[in-house]
């Protein structure tokens, strides 16, 4: 019973994380598009973690 109870708990973790870099970086997408920053979108779209740190960092209100 632990063990299963750990798993469902490590892929509700992964699918927590998968939900959160790809919600960042369809936030990155539509901030630059919106504020017409065609050259931060073209780095997120070669460099995904770029696209993904700007989302997290437009969520937190830095940016």
């Amino acid at each position: 019973m632990g063990n299963a109870i750990s798993a469902l708990a490590g892929v509700m973790l992964m699918i927590a994380v998968i939900l959160a870099t790809v919600g960042a970086w369809i936030q990155h997408f539509i901030t630059t598009v919106s504020e017409e920053m065609w050259v931060l979108l073209v780095m997120g779209a070669i460099v995904p973690p770029v696209g993904v740190l700007h989302g997290w960092l437009v969520w937190a209100g830095v940016l």
